[in-house]
């Protein structure tokens, strides 16, 4: 396994990364520099407890997707792919190999969660044809219910097909469509009203309209900077019954 360990300054340099709590930052740079060739921790509480860091750290780190747990306890840096480049002569693959399976590499060499095993197509970032996908917040499939809608956000609340994904993103921005995604995702979680929504698609573009959304930093593409939390404007509002947008 090789000893050095690189951050991309895309990572580390974004606000979503500088926004975070110093603690949580270390944290981060801990666990990049323990993983192993593939970006594979497998002692994260560990970690956590010898940089004298808190359980909100590690929690913020998967909230705000820069590592993706797994049921096993072990977690993968998500972006790892970006801030390390190790060559397959020199690589040795990770003994996680289940969870391994379970990943995809998006366009922007991003791992993200995917719902079938890929049979490990994810050697290296030399192969660019394993890069699939074009969105930055992690999706998954939903079941066999012959949807075509995959689940986004840390928490997968929010319900969309790819068509759906890509217009948005089209129209109206990647971060915008990011940030939306993360808030309402993260709401839904801490109020378990999933069910209420049945069209996300209309429910991110009357989002948009109606500025319910506060980002309150320099990015005001989002909305109005009035609200440094950025939280939630009349959710419970919208009609989720009228056709899509």
């Amino acid at each position: 396994m090789a000893e050095r360990r690189m951050f991309s300054k895309e990572i580390i340099d974004s606000d979503a990364f500088l926004d975070m709590p110093v603690s949580t930052q270390n944290l981060y740079f801990h666990l990049g520099m323990r993983a192993d060739d593939q970006g594979f921790v497998n002692s994260p509480n560990k970690i956590m407890n010898t940089c004298k860091a808190a359980k909100n750290d590690i929690d913020l780190l998967i909230a705000k997707s820069f590592i993706i747990p797994f049921e096993s306890g072990v977690v993968v840096i998500k972006h790892w792919l970006i801030n390390n480049l190790i060559r397959a002569d020199r690589l040795k693959p990770t003994r996680y190999q289940e969870e391994y399976s379970q990943l995809n590499v998006k366009i922007n060499d991003a791992y993200s969660l995917t719902a079938l095993p890929y049979d490990n197509q994810l050697t290296t970032k030399c192969q660019p044809n394993d890069r699939v996908g074009k969105d930055s917040i992690g999706k998954d499939s939903i079941g066999n219910n012959n949807s075509g809608k995959h689940l986004y956000g840390a928490y997968k609340w929010i319900a969309l097909t790819d068509s759906q994904m890509e217009k948005l993103i089209e129209e109206f921005g990647q971060s915008k469509i990011d940030f939306i995604i993360t808030k309402l995702d993260e709401y839904l979680q801490g109020n378990g009203n999933k069910n209420k929504y049945k069209d996300f698609n209309l429910v991110i573009r009357r989002a948009i309209r109606d500025k319910w959304f506060d980002r309150g930093d320099i990015n005001s593409e989002v909305g109005k900077n009035d609200n440094p939390n950025g939280v939630i404007r009349n959710i419970e509002d919208i009609d989720i019954d009228k056709e899509e947008m």
